[in-house]
């Protein structure tokens, strides 16, 4: 050791021959040791060194590199530094020679640095006789690897790593150091927790089965985490096509995917049947489980977009589906069903939007196409439920029900509400509707001339004309008291004015009595249903003057 030191100092001071082949740093920079370690050859060594209070690094007599406590001054050229200060080795390192080793160190009470059979230096615990060589640091100091990590060469493993409480430390079978959960008591098999490469990370029985057992397809994928018995088990079918991005954690979710990509599965069985579908986010038991083509789907809950059978492709694409069965039948694109099982058993609709449980859900309910269905068991049917109503109506376009049980049964129509009980009052411009349609505010309609702007029970009952002039067909006026009708001049107590009283009024007032004036009118308006009554009695009461004057005339000529 006197020599190995005296070799080190007189190099570092005197810049001798040694500089040549020594390990230098740039100033301020910690050395660090390559990937393969460092190897010492042809040292050697004829006795230890002698017990001290303090430690010193030597070499045993077969040549070993160890820690022992140190007898300061009593071998030349000793290295020393303050108490507590730590030794400093310059810009130029430490060049060691002729170092070999056939044996591990001998005891000690504490760690020593050894050499193992081919020259690497080793830390190891001291007369650990069943386990040569081990790395390990002090109860509860975990061992720090530097950034680019430990690489070991020509390793191979044949078995799992053995029962603890934790995680363990493991190898692959094609020698590749790998992190996985303990299988505890079971004594071997299969650790099921792989990490391929630094993009490929699989957990479970079959969990991307073809990437691990396929170079040439684990090195065309990309992003892909698989966690479940069988998870992504098919992705690599075809080795030499590039798959990117999948994300599948559940039993079978995403089995059968060959190339899909960039998708997201969640649940077990969730997309099992897809096979190039992508951009697909499922999640729940069996969602998307049949969907094996569609690409840009969103599927919520248990079994949506998936009808339990499995034995026919229910290809779609773009569809959100939100709730336990939603879309469950869909072969069509651009659907939007949120509630449960809304739109079940739509097949070959398309961009049609189902809101409620329910929603265009009935059984007979399978091809309504740009359609728009918002409240529970609203759809395309007749009568007050779901499971048993009068009648269901198909193949709609464009049909729009709104509402709890809002029935639609022609094409490009808007409905409000249901029937019976479930019918609904709407109101605009007030907050407490009373009748089916309740407005506050003026009600504009804008026609083509002579066309009717409204009808009652199919009947035409206004409409304008070329003019401008409105006209009223089918037209009553309604009375609910006998007293609003003009008979009562037939009656023998009417007060009747002579044809004097008659002239004088006229000649004062300008018109009938019992007649609004012009002025009345302008300001007031006319009351159609009292301004008839009033005419025909002035008509009456005409009819008794010549009642009157024919008796008269009777008179005068006899």
């Amino acid at each position: 050791m006197k020599n190995l030191l005296k070799i080190v100092f007189l190099s570092s001071i005197l810049g001798t021959s040694w500089a040549q082949n020594s390990i230098t740093t740039p100033t301020g920079i910690p050395l660090t040791i390559g990937n393969n370690g460092v190897k010492l050859a042809n040292l050697t060594s004829a006795s230890a060194t002698t017990t001290s209070n303090n430690k010193a690094l030597s070499v045993d007599a077969n040549g070993n590199l160890i820690l022992v406590p140190d007898n300061i001054g009593t071998f030349p050229n000793p290295i020393t530094t303050g108490v507590g200060v730590p030794l400093t080795i310059g810009n130029n390192g430490v060049k060691l020679a002729n170092l070999t080793s056939a044996s591990a160190t001998s005891t000690s009470n504490n760690k020593a640095l050894s050499v193992d059979a081919a020259g690497n230096i080793i830390l190891v615990p001291d007369n650990v006789g069943t386990f040569p060589n081990p790395i390990t640091t002090g109860v509860g100091v975990p061992l720090t690897i530097g950034n680019n990590g430990v690489r070991l060469a020509n390793l191979t493993s044949a078995s799992a790593t053995t029962a603890t409480n934790g995680k363990a430390l493991s190898v692959n079978a094609n020698g590749d150091i790998i992190l996985v959960p303990d299988v505890q008591g079971s004594g071997g098999g299969n650790p099921n927790f792989t990490t391929v490469n630094a993009n490929l990370t699989f957990g479970g029985i079959s969990a991307g089965a073809i990437l691990v057992a396929n170079s040439t397809a684990a090195s065309n994928a990309v992003g892909h985490t698989l966690l479940g018995s069988s998870a992504g088990g098919a992705i690599g079918t075809n080795p030499t096509v590039a798959t990117y991005g999948n994300t599948m954690i559940g039993a079978a979710s995403g089995g059968l995917t060959t190339n899909g990509g960039n998708n997201s599965f969640l649940g077990i069985s969730s997309g099992v049947y897809n096979t190039t579908g992508s951009f697909n986010q499922y999640f729940g038991s069996g969602a998307g489980a049949n969907n094996r083509t569609g690409d840009h789907n969103v599927m919520i809950g248990s079994n949506a977009g998936y009808d339990g059978v499995g034995t026919t492709a229910k290809n779609s694409s773009y569809g959100v589906f939100i709730g336990n069965y939603t879309g469950a039948q869909t072969i069509a694109n651009f659907n939007i069903a949120i509630g449960h099982a809304a739109s079940s058993y739509n097949t070959t609709g398309g961009a049609t939007v189902a809101i409620g449980g329910y929603a265009n859900g009935h059984s007979a309910a399978t091809n309504n196409t740009n359609s728009v269905f918002i409240g529970s068991q609203s759809g395309t049917w007749t009568g007050t439920n779901h499971a048993a109503p009068s009648s269901v109506v198909n193949n709609l376009i464009n049909a729009t029900a709104i509402g709890y049980q809002a029935q639609v049964t022609v094409s490009n129509a808007l409905t409000l509400g249901g029937v019976g009980a479930n019918a609904v009052k709407v109101g605009i411009g007030m907050h407490d509707p009373q009748y089916p349609l309740d407005v506050k505010g003026v009600v504009n309609m804008r026609v083509a001339y002579n066309s009717p702007s409204m009808k009652i029970n199919d009947r035409d009952f206004m409409g304008i004309g070329e003019e401008g002039e409105f006209w009223v067909s089918n037209f009553k006026m309604k009375y609910s008291d006998e007293a609003q009708w003009s008979d009562k001049v037939f009656d023998k107590n009417y007060k009747l004015l002579t044809i004097q009283e008659l002239d004088a009024f006229v000649s004062k007032n300008k018109h009938l009595p019992n007649i609004p004036s012009a002025a009345e009118v302008v300001k007031n308006g006319v009351d159609n249903t009292e301004m008839t009554s009033k005419l025909l009695e002035k008509i009456e009461e005409l009819s008794l003057y010549i009642i009157d004057l024919e008796k008269r005339l009777s008179k005068v000529e006899k």
